[in-house]
């Protein structure tokens, strides 16, 4: 999440493990249904936030 800080410098730490949270629950279902390219999960904080 830092390069999430670099960004929104403003963001609370409650923003961020929201964001962490919703991160992680993205990769985990995307690999049981195609949320997200593959290429891109890897990137998602650039690509998707």
């Amino acid at each position: 999440m830092t390069l999430i800080k670099k960004y929104f410098p403003q963001i609370s730490d409650s923003q961020i493990m929201k964001l962490s949270i919703f991160e992680k629950l993205i990769k985990e279902w995307n690999k049981k249904i195609n949320l997200v390219s593959r290429k891109d999960v890897e990137n998602f904080q650039i690509n998707h936030i």
